[in-house]
């Protein structure tokens, strides 16, 4: 039996090496992601969290209800100068203030997902914390993204890849550089993006389904479960590495 572990040299305590074996994963094996099987575990996850996930999207579809509302009035009003004026500032609040919500019904999820305590006010959190570098990484991000996609469709579609996970990266630490929390996605994506890119394709099914409305009552709280633990993995696998 070997005695040290082949990755970093340490000493294996009972066959194991504490440094490698801390972050192993569920869903993988050698850093293979087994999507089919991550997925029927977030089907799981989601018997007794059903209601829960939808308490949080219905806030979120309440607050797009109320601008919507009001941006219909601005076009019922038929101030044929000033329309469209009117409407865009509604949709630039809405734009503005709809970031941390984002980001909050994320750390919602996560938290299901990670079996700890979670609350509807969970959805608001990131309005009094980190408000401004949550804002500052949706734009940096829809500006590199926007860049690579002028290269053309590829690069942009690469690129957004490798931000995929920053949202996660974000409300998971501590990190007030936007710069960084992008440059840590690109980190964890290194490797996965046609990985996590085929698994994104295998919810086309599910959407195609959801054109019958009925359908996206389940779906829609079963890719943000999935996504979630997509993320979960992908992370576990990482920190598994010996670097």
């Amino acid at each position: 039996m070997e005695k040290f572990c082949s990755k970093c040299g340490k000493e294996l305590v009972n066959g194991k090496c504490e440094c490698c074996d801390k972050g192993k994963t569920r869903f993988s094996k050698n850093g293979i992601i087994n999507r089919p099987r991550l997925k029927e575990a977030a089907k799981e996850k989601l018997n007794g969290n059903m209601w829960n996930i939808w308490q949080a999207l219905l806030v979120v579809m309440a607050i797009s209800s109320l601008f919507g509302f009001f941006g219909g009035l601005v076009e019922g009003a038929k101030i044929e100068i000033y329309n469209n004026v009117y409407y865009n500032v509604i949709d630039a609040i809405y734009g503005f203030i709809s970031i941390p919500l984002t980001a909050g019904v994320s750390y919602y999820v996560l938290n299901i997902v990670r079996d700890k305590s979670f609350d509807i006010s969970d959805l608001f959190k990131f309005y009094k914390e980190r408000m401004w570098t949550n804002i500052l990484l949706y734009i940096l991000i829809s500006i590199f993204t926007a860049l690579w996609g002028l290269l053309f469709l590829i690069p942009g579609i690469i690129a957004g890849l490798s931000y995929s996970m920053s949202t996660f990266i974000f409300i998971d630490g501590e990190d007030t550089d936007a710069m960084a929390i992008i440059k840590k996605s690109k980190d964890l994506m290194y490797g996965y993006k046609w990985d996590y890119f085929v698994f994104q394709l295998s919810f086309i099914g599910w959407a195609l389904l959801c054109l019958f409305i009925f359908p996206i009552i389940y779906v829609l709280p079963y890719y943000y479960v999935a996504e979630t633990m997509y993320y979960e993995e992908l992370k576990a696998i990482k920190e598994s590495w010996c670097l």
